[in-house]
């Protein structure tokens, strides 16, 4: 179990307070209206908010994740890959997963959104962390991929926290918190 104690954080005029949270093993799904704070949490979590974060064994995939679109896919999940040290073989499963394999020497300039995002959820998932933050992992994917993400991410044994308004079905049982 992990806890996050009450905090607030203002941005110029609006000031969010978020209550103490509690988070158990597995997955919990956080929604709630725009400007809520869904993406503030986890800027806070991850330390993004005060260079403090609250938690040392974790990895954070924002709603709008940047990447250098001048280099090749495999360039930058290789790249990736060698910080965090996990097996390459592992890249090769997730492009295949995620219907990439056959785009894994084009520049990631040349990749639609939805593509992107596979990117940078392949980049996440081949970490092996407790804590995975992800903030709307699901825009713009197609179905056949969300299926096989939803399916992954229910076999991580850690604490899977995401934001999200999309309808998404897990097979297993999950959390739902509302801000």
């Amino acid at each position: 179990m992990i806890q996050i104690d009450a905090f607030s954080h203002k941005y110029k005029t609006v000031e969010l307070t978020f209550k103490s949270l509690i988070f158990e093993k597995g997955i919990t799904i956080i929604r709630g209206n725009n400007g809520c704070g869904k993406s503030t949490l986890f800027k806070k979590i991850s330390g993004l908010l005060d260079q403090n974060p609250m938690f040392g064994d974790f990895i954070y995939l924002p709603e709008k994740p940047s990447m250098p679109l001048n280099i090749k896919v495999i360039k930058y999940l290789n790249a990736l890959n060698t910080l965090s040290k996990t097996s390459l073989n592992q890249i090769d499963k997730f492009l295949t997963m995620f219907h990439l394999d056959k785009k894994r020497d084009y520049p990631l300039i040349k990749l639609s959104k939805g593509m992107h995002q596979k990117v940078a959820l392949i980049g996440v998932l081949n970490e092996r962390r407790s804590i995975y933050l992800l903030d709307e992992p699901f825009n713009g994917l197609d179905k056949e991929t969300l299926k096989n993400v939803v399916n992954y991410i229910e076999n991580i044994n850690g604490y899977i926290i995401i934001t999200t308004h999309e309808p998404i079905h897990f097979n297993k049982g999950f959390k739902e918190i509302y801000l």
